[in-house]
C-alpha cells in the first residue's frame, strides 16, 4: 500500500465509507441503560459480571461485515437491542395471555446470551513484513480498538463457540451469586437454546416462553442489522 510508514511500524487499513458508517452507529454507549434495566429487575449484582467486563463495551459481535453487529461496540449494542426487545415482547404478551413470563429469567438470558463472543473474536491490525516487503495481518492487535479495527474469529470460536462459553460464564456467575440458584437452569436453558435449532449451533431447542422470546428477539436484532448493513454497502 502506498501509504506505508517506516519498516515495522503498525498501521490500520482504512475501511470504506459504508463500513465505517455502519460501525459508527454502535458508538452509543448502552451499558448505563442495561444497568438501569438490571437495577429495576433486582438483578444488578449478577448483571455486573457482563456489564463490568473490560471488553464488553467495545467488542464486536461478529468477524465479518456481512454478519450482524460487526465492529467496535457491536456486542453491547446487540445485547441492548435484544434485552429491550425481550422486555417489550413480554410486556405485550402480558396483554394477551394470563400465562406468566419471568422477567428476571428473560433479561438475564438476554444479557448473558452472547457474552461468550468476547472469546470468539479478537482484533487485529496490519504490519509491514520485511521478508515479503508487503503487508500482513498482525493478531491479536495490541493497538487501541477504534471504529476501523478489524476482527478475526479465534480458535475458541471453532472449538468451543460462544454459546458454550456464555453458558459457562453464567454458571460461574451463579456460583458467586448463589441467590440465583433457583433460576440457574432456566436462564441456562435460554442461553443454550437461543439459536433455536441444533443445526444452528444450539444444543437444545427452546422449551419455555422465556427461551422462545429470547430466540426470536435475538434473530430479529440480527436480521434487522443485516438489512442496515446491506442497505449501506449496496448504496451507489
Amino acid at each position: 500500500m502506498a501509504h506505508l510508514r517506516a519498516s515495522g511500524e503498525r498501521y490500520q487499513k482504512p475501511l470504506d465509507a459504508a463500513l465505517e458508517f455502519i460501525v459508527m452507529n454502535y458508538d452509543a454507549y448502552r451499558i448505563p441503560e442495561l444497568r438501569e434495566m438490571a437495577k429495576e429487575l433486582g438483578v444488578a449484582d449478577i448483571a455486573e459480571v457482563v456489564l463490568s467486563h473490560p471488553h464488553f463495551g467495545v467488542w464486536t459481535a461478529s468477524n465479518n461485515i456481512s454478519k450482524h453487529h460487526y465492529g467496535k461496540g457491536g456486542l453491547q449494542h446487540h445485547t441492548w437491542e435484544v434485552c429491550k426487545l425481550c422486555l417489550e415482547t413480554a410486556k405485550f404478551h402480558s396483554t394477551i395471555s394470563k400465562e406468566p413470563i419471568d422477567l428476571k429469567i428473560l433479561f438475564l438470558g438476554a444479557l448473558f446470551h452472547d457474552v461468550g463472543k468476547i472469546w470468539d473474536y479478537e482484533p487485529y491490525t496490519y504490519r509491514f513484513d520485511e521478508e515479503s516487503q508487503g503487508t500482513v495481518p498482525d493478531k491479536p492487535s495490541q493497538e487501541p480498538i477504534t471504529n476501523t479495527t478489524e476482527w478475526w474469529g479465534t480458535q475458541h470460536r471453532r472449538k468451543i463457540h460462544h454459546i458454550s462459553r456464555s453458558a459457562s460464564v453464567w454458571q460461574k456467575a451463579v456460583a458467586e451469586c448463589t441467590s440465583y440458584l433457583s433460576i440457574e437452569d432456566d436462564v441456562l436453558h435460554c442461553i443454550l437454546s437461543h439459536h433455536g435449532l441444533r443445526e444452528w449451533g444450539s444444543p437444545v431447542m427452546p422449551k419455555t416462553r422465556e427461551a422462545w422470546i429470547l430466540h426470536h428477539c435475538d434473530s430479529l436484532s440480527a436480521r434487522m442489522n443485516d438489512c442496515d448493513s446491506w442497505d449501506q454497502t449496496t448504496k451507489k
